[in-house]
């Protein structure tokens, strides 16, 4: 196996790790592991660049389908969109409106 590969298998244990430690279900840009080591591997940037070669077609099916079982999600602001919308529904079945006060704070479902 190629070192660049082992290094990225490397780094997907890496992340499954900080996954299952904070319960997060994605990893921010400034993540790292172990968790706050000074010059801990840089896993929230990694995360993001697979994002990017996704887009690109630079994963290999493989390396897509391991990014999927841990919950990779290729374009947060459709999981976000989808999220607020659950919220808006929610404020709608309580409220019996749609007109939403701009004071209003809904709990993001859970």
């Amino acid at each position: 196996m190629h070192r660049r590969n082992i290094d990225w298998w490397n780094t997907l244990d890496a992340v499954k790790e900080y996954l299952a430690l904070t319960k997060y279900a994605s990893v921010p840009r400034n993540a790292t592991w172990p968790l706050q080591a000074p010059n801990g591997q840089k896993i929230g940037e990694w995360w993001l660049r697979q994002r990017k070669s996704y887009k690109t077609g630079l994963l290999l099916s493989d390396q897509v389908s391991a990014l999927e079982q841990i919950g990779m999600q290729w374009d947060p602001r459709d999981v976000s969109w989808w999220a607020n919308l659950k919220v808006a529904m929610n404020y709608i079945q309580v409220t019996g409106h749609t007109e939403v006060p701009q004071s209003a704070v809904c709990a993001w479902p859970g």
